[in-house]
């Protein structure tokens, strides 16, 4: 590795690119490592210093971490730039000596930082912006002397051509622009320009030096200065994609934002536009000419937004012989031949409409048929809701021959007829198709029949919860089904018998890989018998609920089956849905149950039956039973993590006869809503499983001990004690 030249070290660590700790120990192996590494973190700098997808980080960790980060690439940024002056007048040498006394301050990174630059996320720009202020002002960082002084010298650069620096809002803005126009003069080839999230940055009240409104509009009005800067036609030349919102308060630049990047920027191959809503009259025709301007463009994505013309749709018509994705979202159509260009797209290759809407409620003019090289389409919740088939065009049309993938879900204007045509052209036509699925009313079995039966269908999904109850039983009998069927999704008030469904699987050439039945309300004791028979192998999955998954479910996932029964049900519907798995679950690992009536029986019948059983959870929330005869007798051998939630009952005893049985020991024990627990039990289970336990929760209704709880807490690491209180002490209180 130490002789790779370092374009194949690049190659090599482009495949860490997203993993920070890797690229880092890269840095300190040697200078061409080094090089090599810091040219992946520094393609696009901010993934490092922004906060990852739902993951909480304290205020002052993002403002150090930002803070730390704008610091270095300021010092590069004014290291780089060049001081305009003419070289004989005394302003030009004024300016020179003034620049040279503040960068005097300011240490040369090693490297030229910037020049690596390729992803440019104004969004995380600005939050960075917003931190670095707050971290270098804020009298909660601590300073040295030197710290303070770069501080200075860079702000001090950055404001040396602001001008009208009075107050807040102007030095917010002042600094916000000239970063901008400094990125843009030294990133050489930025390939991605994103601002691909609305500015929601968390302005904490404790933020000190800047204040939500401060940041939206003056940071905002950097963003937008970006694409006018006079190096913008060096920097955004190579741009191959684009992500931009428009914003509310910044209506103007729609129109001449596209004017000016239209100039400069023609090689995008994505382009990604969230219209907020906005679309001025004197925006679509400046839109047209900056589609029309890309040489090859591959994808585009509009978002919020109406379309009362057909200029957009003319700009796509333009680029027929590369664009292969086209997605709208949220998008309003006025007329139906606003749209109908983009018939034209021959090369579409994916086609995606989710939450729009035809005004004038006529015929979407866009389907299937039309795109001879479609592989996926998808529809979400259209208005008029089914984009219909014109049978003159799909019967003449060598089209839909390479479409693979269909989702067409229909969320509140479910229409019966206008489906079932769009169900009988799917199963006529999409020969390769492998993955269906489809969200509304049916009135025929037939067209399901013709799409069941496609020789490459490997997954479908279908979903009619806006009808009332749909007998398949012909459906599963009909001894249609593709032979690489693999997965099938039934969500809704489907109706069949057990014969039916048995016949299904019997028909199938290869067994199902996964099964789902949710929201049925035929479901019984000999459906989930079938079910298990045919899907027990630990590689298969099924997840099935009855009545809309409030009364029972039942999930397995390889190994694992979670149980759930509300309190309706009877002991002996109980007893008759866990007897299948008592007879089929035989390797079961994990097993969850919550039941309420007559369980334990049925439940114990289960752990007889499942000796590699590692991890139980019981819940129980109304009733309460005895689990003695369950811990004394040799059941949980192999457990290793016990819950119960519940009034279960219990004695000392029977719970130190179980720990001295378990092998290996429980490493985890929860017990909680407990109305037996008590300072005994808890010095059974610090006497059995000392040094051995990990982790255990108790919440009793029984107060325990100071001492025992100390005595716990010193033996167990994770050890957490809460109180609950009985229901009847409850509503004594009350009264």
């Amino acid at each position: 590795m130490s002789c790779l030249p370092g374009d194949c070290l690049l190659m090599i660590f482009a495949h860490f690119e997203d993993d920070e700790c890797t690229l880092y120990a890269c840095v300190l192996v040697n200078r061409l490592w080094c090089l090599s590494a810091i040219k992946l973190l520094w393609r696009n700098p901010f993934l490092f210093v922004r906060p990852a997808n739902g993951l909480l980080i304290e205020l002052d960790q993002l403002c150090s971490t930002n803070g730390k980060f704008m610091n270095t690439l300021m010092e590069c940024l004014i290291h780089n730039q060049k001081i305009e002056h003419e070289e004989d007048s005394p302003a030009g040498h004024k300016n020179q000596q003034l620049f040279d006394g503040i960068t005097h301050e300011l240490s040369r990174p090693t490297f030229n930082y910037v020049q690596f630059i390729r992803h440019l996320d104004l969004v995380d720009l600005g939050s960075a912006i917003v931190y670095w202020v707050e971290y270098n002002f804020s009298s909660k960082f601590g300073r040295s002397i030197e710290e303070e002084r770069t501080r200075d010298a860079i702000i001090a650069s950055l404001l040396l051509r602001v001008t009208r620096v009075n107050h807040k809002e102007s030095i917010i803005k002042g600094l916000t622009n000239r970063i901008c126009q400094l990125l843009v003069q030294q990133i050489t080839k930025l390939d991605v320009l994103t601002m691909n999230r609305q500015i929601s940055v968390d302005i904490d009240e404790s933020l000190e030096n800047l204040q939500e409104n401060i940041l939206f509009d003056n940071i905002a009005d950097g963003f937008l200065s970006i694409t006018t800067c006079p190096e913008a036609n060096t920097c955004f030349s190579h741009l191959v994609e684009l992500e931009w919102i428009v914003f509310v308060s910044k209506e103007s630049w729609t129109t001449t934002g596209f004017h000016e990047m239209s100039k400069y920027c023609h090689n995008l191959q994505k382009m990604v536009l969230d219209m907020n809503d906005i679309m001025p009259p004197s925006a679509p025709p400046e839109l047209m000419a900056f589609i029309t301007s890309q040489k090859s463009l591959l994808e585009f994505e509009l978002l919020n937004c109406d379309i009362k013309s057909a200029h957009i749709a003319l700009g796509l018509k333009s680029q027929s012989k590369s664009l292969t994705r086209l997605t709208f979202v949220c998008v309003n159509v006025l007329r139906s031949e606003y749209i109908s260009d983009v018939v034209h797209l021959a090369n579409l290759e994916e086609l995606t409409f989710i939450n729009g809407s035809l005004v004038n409620q006529e015929t979407w003019p866009l389907s299937f048929v039309h795109f001879p090289r479609l592989v996926k389409y998808k529809l979400y919740d259209l208005d008029p809701p089914v984009i219909s088939v014109n049978q003159n065009v799909a019967i003449a049309s060598s089209s839909c021959s390479m479409l693979t993938s269909i989702i067409y879900t229909c969320m509140d204007f479910p229409v019966g007829s206008n489906a079932d045509s769009f169900l009988d052209t799917v199963g006529r036509r999409c020969k390769s198709l492998n993955h269906f699925e489809i969200d509304a009313v049916f009135t025929a079995l037939q067209p399901l029949i013709s799409i069941f039966s496609l020789p490459n269908l490997e997954s479908i999904n279908l979903n009619t919860a806006w009808a009332d109850i749909v007998d398949i039983e012909r459906l599963l009998t009909s001894g249609q089904i593709s032979p690489k069927l693999r997965k099938l999704v039934l969500e809704g008030p489907w109706k069949f018998t057990a014969e039916a469904l048995e016949t299904f699987f019997t028909n199938l050439i290869s067994p199902l890989d996964n099964f789902v039945l949710t929201e049925s309300e035929c479901l019984e004791g000999n459906h989930l018998e079938i079910i298990l028979k045919y899907m027990s192998s630990p590689s298969q999955r099924f997840h099935i609920s009855k009545y809309r998954e409030t009364d029972m479910e039942i999930q397995k996932n390889r190994d694992s089956l979670t149980y759930i029964v509300k309190d309706i049900w009877s002991a002996s519907y109980i007893k008759n849905t866990l007897l299948p798995v008592i007879r089929y679950c035989k390797d079961l690992t994990y097993f969850k149950c919550e039941a309420e009536v007559g369980s334990i029986t049925s439940i114990m019948s289960v752990l007889y039956s499942s000796p590699k059983l590692e991890t139980l959870i019981i819940k129980r929330k109304e009733f309460s039973a005895n689990v003695d005869l369950m811990f004394q007798m040799q059941l949980l051998c192999n457990l290793n993590h016990l819950e119960l939630h519940g009034k279960w009952k219990f004695t000392p005893l029977a719970l130190d006869t179980f720990l001295a049985k378990s092998k290996p020991p429980l490493d985890t024990l929860e017990i909680t809503r407990s109305e037996c627990f008590s300072d005994v039990h808890l010095q059974v289970v610090l006497c059995r499983l000392r040094g051995i336990i990990k982790r255990f929760k108790v919440n009793t209704s029984i107060i325990l001990s100071e001492e025992v709880q100390n005595m716990a807490k010193d033996i167990i690491e994770n050890f957490e004690y809460s109180q609950s209180f009985k229901e009847e002490n409850i509503l004594a209180s009350h009264l």
